[in-house]
């Protein structure tokens, strides 16, 4: 558990959105996806497939909840 004033999710968010600009991937999957941060930095007219893993069938109902709405989303366990 981390303070909030650390603000890690963002500045994992920020990180993601860094790599994703840089590469430009048509795809890309994301290991430990938990409730999905990040995923709204991803870009759709540049990346068409995003596949998440997690081992807990709770955080991908999370990330499902939230980000259910991307055509391209795939969750995994």
């Amino acid at each position: 558990v981390t303070a909030p004033s650390v603000d890690q999710l963002g500045a994992l968010a920020d990180l993601f959105e860094e790599a994703l600009q840089f590469s430009r991937p048509e795809s890309v999957i994301v290991l430990g996806v938990a409730g999905g941060n990040g995923l709204e930095r991803v870009d759709p007219q540049i990346t068409s497939r995003i596949d998440g893993v997690d081992l807990h069938p709770e955080y991908l109902a999370a990330c499902q909840d939230r980000y259910g709405h991307l055509p391209s989303l795939r969750l995994h366990q």
